[in-house]
């Protein structure tokens, strides 16, 4: 694979996480839907999976709504071991990205925040 290559699909996931990150502590719940895809999966736990982009929004601007959310995330490093042109149709690519993350979420009638990574 050409180191090129690399560099670039190291930069583009770099930018989505970046993205996210900023959607988060921005409160921003356009911004975070905008980075998924039309038929986009959410399976919140112990609810029925919120199937589309357009219905996952207002769950992300619930949150917002209802929390005050606080905290940093960001990139660490991104590794890169194939592209999917590489590689035969059932072989997976394998990308990692490490990242840190810790934000709070106040709900209004708490004083204190409930943590999350």
């Amino acid at each position: 694979m050409e180191p090129s290559a690399v560099s670039a699909d190291q930069a583009a996931i770099k930018r989505v996480t970046e993205a996210w990150d900023s959607g988060w502590r921005d409160a921003d719940a356009s911004a975070l839907a905008s980075l998924l895809g039309e038929d986009a999966v959410l399976m919140p736990q112990n609810q029925p999976a919120i199937v589309g982009r357009e219905a996952i929004q207002p769950l992300y601007q619930s949150i917002f709504d209802g929390f005050t959310v606080t905290g940093s995330g960001g990139v660490i490093g991104v590794e890169v071991a194939g592209r999917l042109e590489d590689r035969p149709a059932d072989c997976d690519v394998q990308r990692s990205v490490s990242r840190r993350a810790a934000r709070a979420m106040t709900p209004p009638w708490r004083s204190s925040p409930l943590f999350f990574a």
